[in-house]
């Protein structure tokens, strides 16, 4: 098996044991998750050579990347999840399951899960994935990995994020563009531009994230 291959069935584990058992438990269960993929990507990537290659050398150029692609997708998702809750309203309430899983928990663990699963995602989907079968390989299994949640409209985020977040490396050439992108979009959408339904209305569970300390 190649570390690829490795990197897509240690994926979809990882899917499994966060979301599958109880949701008691998940934030423990996501910082596990994310050190393991981290652990898995930086190992073999330096194993095979390619660590250098699969990171980049990231410059001023591609934080700007990162970050002005993550305001501008943010933006877009914004839009078009308020059109797409005109023709299909169930997605108003699929995105409400997702803010619940983190309503009225610490706003700590939130954070954390945000930053290190954006890291950890990024590394093994596009530094491992992406980089050894290419764009469309690391879409797939990206939005692949989703399915394990149950919720379509989770699948539908990973296969458009996986799509956004997979050019940002090609156009970038390292890492970091696409790690600054995925975390601008995660923790706008989590903490400062919550998804609203098809008349501007703030989804109630939105409203309970990350409010305790």
């Amino acid at each position: 098996m190649t570390v690829a291959t490795i990197g897509a069935v240690l994926g979809l584990v990882a899917w499994v044991f966060v979301f599958v058992p109880p949701r008691e438990g998940i934030w423990v269960r996501n910082r596990a998750v994310a050190a393991v993929l981290i652990g898995y990507s930086v190992v073999v990537l330096s194993w095979t050579g390619d660590l250098g290659h699969a990171l980049g050398r990231p410059g001023a150029g591609s934080i700007a990347i990162g970050l002005g692609v993550g305001v501008v997708w943010l933006a877009v998702t914004q839009v078009g999840h308020r059109l797409l809750a005109r023709l299909v309203p169930s997605i108003v309430a699929r995105a409400g399951d997702l803010y619940r899983i983190a309503a009225g928990d610490r706003c700590r663990d939130v954070v954390v899960a945000v930053l290190t699963m954006g890291v950890a995602e990024e590394l093994l989907f596009r530094g491992v994935v992406q980089f050894h079968w290419g764009l469309v390989g690391g879409v797939a299994v990206y939005a692949g990995v989703q399915l394990v949640a149950r919720n379509w409209a989770l699948v539908l985020a990973g296969l458009l994020c996986g799509a956004v977040f997979g050019v940002v490396y090609e156009w970038s050439g390292d890492i970091v563009a696409p790690i600054l992108t995925h975390l601008v979009w995660t923790g706008g959408l989590a903490f400062v531009w919550p998804l609203t339904d098809a008349t501007g209305a703030r989804i109630p569970e939105a409203d309970e994230v990350a409010l305790t300390a």
